[in-house]
């Protein structure tokens, strides 16, 4: 195996790796925020009810005003449907990782040919195409992006 093809591999591998946990963070951090906002609307929502029946006058209309934004919140945001695209990103990124390692592990072990990896190498990398092009309408979060990679060189090169 050449070294070029080796490292196209391995960086391909880290790079998958990478956005696989990115995703998978940005799912779990939709799905916080969206789960929060929820309860919030909830509890707004409920006390606003409680204070039109005359159950509870304090602070009435300032609650009725969160709950009103709160909703709209809810509504315009969509932190549940980011927190399922995201998830699927992850998804979709975390199968190419396990591509990557495995045609990895099969070079590192001579168990294919040159010329089988450089195919598979092709395919692995014109198979992110569409899935780039759907992230790429979410803001990059750069300080997580680099955890991320910095995760995901430590876990390839503790193997």
């Amino acid at each position: 195996m050449t070294e070029n093809l080796r490292r196209d591999v391995w960086e391909g591998m880290i790079g998958a790796d990478m956005r696989y946990r990115y995703f998978d963070r940005l799912a779990a951090r939709a799905k916080i925020t969206d789960d929060t906002l929820h309860v919030l609307l909830f509890i707004a929502s409920g006390t606003t009810a409680a204070g039109v029946l005359g159950l509870f006058t304090f602070g009435a209309p300032a609650l009725a005003v969160a709950a009103a934004v709160l909703a709209a919140a809810t509504a315009t945001l969509h932190f549940g449907q980011r927190a399922s695209k995201f998830a699927e990103f992850s998804v979709f990124w975390g199968r190419v990782h396990a591509d990557y390692r495995r045609l990895w592990d099969e070079m590192e072990a001579y168990a294919i040919p040159q010329e089988v990896a450089v195919a598979r190498l092709g395919v692995l990398q014109e198979r992110p195409e569409s899935i780039d092009r759907q992230a790429s309408t979410t803001r990059t979060r750069r300080r997580l992006l680099l955890e991320c990679f910095e995760e995901a060189t430590a876990m390839a090169t503790a193997r």
